[in-house]
């Protein structure tokens, strides 16, 4: 039988019913971080899909006798923070995917919380379609740096906003903000979900609005909306009910949003979709430590491999946390170098990885030795001056007088005798002083490793230096 496609990309509706349902269809996650540069990691999913023919319902109806075998689609893989994909890369089981651009993936999360509000009967008013559909379409690319409310509707308006105006619509913000901060994992900053106003210039800009009393009034009417699902929702950990799910979702969507990719899959067998990108690894300074969030609860199974790539490098310390607290929650299979973790059944959506790296542990000591080394040298040189009048050394004293003092030193002999530095104390200094200096110079195979290294040569580099401002220090008061 020969392929037949069916196109259903221009199918919002079959995007949304994805999102909605997401069990039904991934059957399993596998994520793999890779730690691999001192200021990114590595991020690969593989998402494992179920046959989805029976997820497409009337569309693959067909007068001919000959079934569809395949359909183009856009199909949502992953939930990926709002802001720029680094490194990105999509694979489906018929090659590369396309992206679908971020305001048409905000119209289909939309038309999904239209969905969910239908079914709680608050169903969404036809005026805020436009105004939902930029707040979810918001990519927060004109709100970078630290700038006011005020001071980024006038760039982007390019006008002044009315005073009493602005008050209105933060005061419309605060109303929503109330409804929605406490049902985020974790606040961000600016969000057009909770202050909605921020989403107005792209509205006057394509023209759906024309005055700021129409949208003001568009505003109160998505307060009121809010406020009206609010009040349906149960407020509980749990949010089962419809309304509480719209409307984690919404907070949710301040943050993350579903990625989207235009495909060609099979209808009757399961395929793969695999992605890899680029998040940015902030480390802490001198301890590195670091975290990680993960989704956990987007398949009906998710795998999760955290691991190093440099062999030098190891993993001091790994947690698998809740989002918002220190509970531990799952137990993880270890090793140095990598850690593994199953999650399935009912759990948190989202968790964080809280973890430490460090060195392999012959090769963080060995810094640590060297400068241990160069603080004795330079406390046995202040203490030379005393060796020089040791038991073993025989002087004869007088105005102008030498001493023999061991087999081949010659010292005057004075008030203060004096030591002298000879071949084999400059060995003794040259050649700690060199391994020192071998040691700050390696070059690590990785710049993570460089960054592992920074505590041990910032103390290795103070003892040395301070074995050189010794070596000064006896040589300008002694010897001249």
């Amino acid at each position: 039988m020969s392929d037949k496609t069916i196109n259903l990309i221009d199918k919002r509706d079959v995007t949304a019913k994805l999102i909605r349902n997401p069990w039904d269809w991934k059957v399993r996650v596998v994520e793999e971080v890779t730690v691999d540069a001192a200021s990114t990691c590595l991020r690969r999913r593989s998402l494992q899909v179920a046959p989805l023919r029976e997820h497409l319902g009337a569309y693959l109806d067909d007068e001919n006798d000959e079934p569809y075998t395949h359909a183009l689609l856009s199909l949502p893989v992953a939930p990926i923070p709002v802001g720029p994909l680094m490194d990105f890369d999509v694979t489906g089981p018929d090659g590369p995917g396309t992206l679908v651009p971020r305001v048409e993936i905000g119209a289909r999360q939309a038309l999904y919380l239209e969905t969910l509000a239908d079914s709680c009967g608050h169903p969404l008013p036809v005026e805020l379609r436009d105004l939902l559909t930029s707040i979810l379409g918001f990519s927060a690319k004109n709100l970078t740096g630290d700038i006011s409310f005020k001071a980024y509707l006038e760039q982007q308006l390019g006008r002044t906003v009315p005073a009493p105006t602005l008050a209105k619509w933060e005061e419309v913000g605060s109303e929503c903000r109330d409804m929605l901060r406490h049902r985020l994992d974790y606040f961000r900053g600016y969000s057009p979900a909770e202050n909605p106003a921020i989403a107005l210039p792209d509205l006057f800009t394509s023209g759906q609005l024309l005055d700021d009393d129409t949208a003001t009034e568009r505003l109160r009417q998505y307060s009121r909306w809010l406020e009206a699902l609010h009040g349906k929702s149960k407020i509980s950990p749990a949010h089962t009910d419809v309304a509480g799910e719209l409307l984690d979702a919404l907070a949710d969507y301040a943050n993350y949003y579903d990625l989207v990719v235009t495909m060609r899959v099979p209808l009757d067998e399961p395929f793969l979709v695999k992605i890899a990108e680029r998040r940015d690894l902030d480390l802490s300074n001198f301890m590195n430590h670091g975290t990680q969030e993960l989704v956990v609860a987007d398949a009906r199974t998710n795998h999760i491999t955290f691991k190093v790539t440099d062999p030098n490098v190891r993993i001091s310390r790994f947690r698998v946390l809740k989002y918002k607290s220190d509970d531990l929650i799952f137990q993880s299979h270890s090793n140095e170098q990598t850690r593994t973790f199953y999650a399935n059944g009912n759990r948190d959506y989202r968790i964080r990885i809280s973890f430490g790296l460090a060195l392999l542990r012959r090769l963080q000591l060995v810094p640590y030795l060297a400068a241990g080394l160069l603080c004795l040298l330079g406390l046995a040189l202040w203490d030379a001056r005393d060796a020089v009048t040791g038991s073993d050394q025989t002087a004869v004293v007088g105005s102008d007088q030498t001493a023999v003092v061991g087999s081949d030193q010659t010292a005057v002999v004075g008030s203060d005798p004096t030591p002298v530095l000879d071949l084999r104390t400059l060995a003794l200094i040259v050649g700690p002083a060199a391994l020192a200096a071998s040691v700050l110079l390696a070059r690590e195979p990785s710049t993570l490793g460089s960054r592992l290294r920074q505590l041990s040569s910032l103390v290795l580099g103070a003892a040395l230096l301070g074995l050189i401002a010794t070596s000064a220090a006896l040589y300008v008061k002694y010897i001249r």
